[in-house]
């Protein structure tokens, strides 16, 4: 396997949409980091005009979208072939992976309150600014916050 470059830009290379050099520059387009493949896909498409062609950025992007609907496929495949051993977990794991937005929340909660995990899991209906949507007692870290 060639040398890419920064370790950062691995994950770009892995994909084989661009050329060596090309993953080279997309790692510090007119400053922005980027640390994860949302970030590229967050980045406007005109701020890497005169550095790649619309083109393979669109290629790019599109790689991304594949390998992330790939993990995520990968990742609801293995959830629910081990939920099996707790089959009243099965519905309730299909439901995370189809629900979005508040639903979601709802659905998570109901997953991390089911019997067998109990985690004393609760939603906030209403946040102020910087306050998790749900929350298990005892974590630092927030499950979801907006």
């Amino acid at each position: 396997m060639p040398i890419w470059g920064p370790i950062e830009v691995i994950p770009i290379a892995k994909l084989r949409a661009l050329q060596r050099s090309e993953v080279l520059i997309v790692n510090n387009v007119r400053g922005y980091q980027f640390t994860s493949f949302h970030d590229i896909l967050d980045t406007p498409f005109t701020e890497f005009t005169g550095i790649l062609s619309p083109q393979r950025i669109k290629n790019l992007k599109n790689a991304i979208l594949e390998q992330i609907g790939e993990t995520l496929g990968r990742r609801r495949a293995g959830h629910l072939t081990r939920s099996d051993k707790h089959a009243h977990l099965f519905p309730l794991i299909q439901r995370v992976y189809d629900c979005e937005g508040e639903e979601l929340e709802r659905a998570l909660e109901e997953l991390l309150n089911a019997p067998t995990l109990y985690l004393k899991a609760r939603s906030f209906t209403l946040q102020r600014s910087g306050q998790p949507d749900l929350e298990i007692p005892g974590q630092t870290e927030p499950l979801l916050s907006r």
